[in-house]
C-alpha cells in the first residue's frame, strides 16, 4: 500500500480500487427460490417445446398445405389418374393435375372431364392446360372436351383452380365415362 498524504494507506500499489466484503446471508432473508414453482415452469416450458417442435415439423410436412401429408391421389376405372392437393389456401391457386388415358378399344376421338358443380361452387376454374376443344356447361358441373390423337396414348391436363371460401370442399371428378372420383379439401385461412 501507498500511504496518502492525510496518514492513511490509501488505494493497493497496483492502482485497483478497494473491494469491500458482502455481508453474510441472514438465513431468515427470502432469496426468491421457490424450487416447486421453478420445477413446474421448466416442465410448462419443455411441454410448450416440444408443441412448437410438432407445429414446425407438422408444417414441414405439409400437415398445413403444400407437402407430403397434403398430397392426394385418385385413380378412377379406366386408369385415368388425378393428383391434388387435399389442403388449399384461401385465394391461393392449386392444381388439378390429370393424367388421362384414351381407351383404344372405343375408338373414341375425344375424352370428356366433368368436374362437379359442387366443386365449382367453391373453387374457381381460372386456367386449363391445354385448353380444351370445348367445354359445355350443365347443371351438375362442367364437361370438358379433349381430343384424343391417332396414337392414343395417355396425355397430361392442368386445371387450375383457386378457393373462393375457407372450409371443407368435397365433389366429383368424372373422366371418359368412368365412375367419378372424390375430391375432397380443406382450405385453411
Amino acid at each position: 500500500m501507498i500511504p496518502n498524504d492525510r496518514g492513511g494507506d490509501a488505494a493497493p500499489a497496483s492502482g485497483g480500487a478497494q473491494t469491500t466484503q458482502a455481508p453474510a446471508a441472514d438465513a431468515s432473508i427470502q432469496t426468491g427460490n421457490n424450487e416447486a414453482f421453478e420445477n413446474r415452469f421448466w416442465r410448462f416450458q419443455r411441454f410448450a417445446w416440444a408443441v412448437l417442435t410438432l407445429f414446425v415439423a407438422a408444417g414441414l410436412a405439409g400437415a398445413f398445405g403444400r407437402g407430403p401429408l397434403s398430397a392426394g391421389s385418385a385413380t378412377t376405372s379406366n386408369q385415368s389418374r388425378v393428383e391434388y392437393e387435399r389442403l388449399l389456401r384461401f385465394k391461393t391457386p392449386t392444381s388439378y393435375r390429370l393424367t388421362l388415358k384414351p381407351d383404344a378399344t372405343t375408338g373414341a376421338d375425344e375424352m370428356r372431364v366433368r368436374v362437379d358443380a359442387a366443386l365449382l361452387s367453391k373453387l374457381k376454374l381460372s386456367q386449363m392446360v391445354p385448353a380444351p376443344k370445348s367445354a359445355e356447361a350443365h347443371a351438375g358441373g362442367i364437361v370438358l372436351v379433349y381430343p384424343v390423337g391417332p396414337v392414343r396414348e395417355p396425355f397430361g391436363v392442368e386445371l387450375t383452380l383457386e378457393p373462393k371460401s375457407v372450409g371443407r370442399v368435397r365433389g366429383r371428378l368424372g373422366i371418359a365415362g368412368s365412375d367419378p372420383v372424390g375430391i375432397h379439401h380443406f382450405v385453411f385461412p
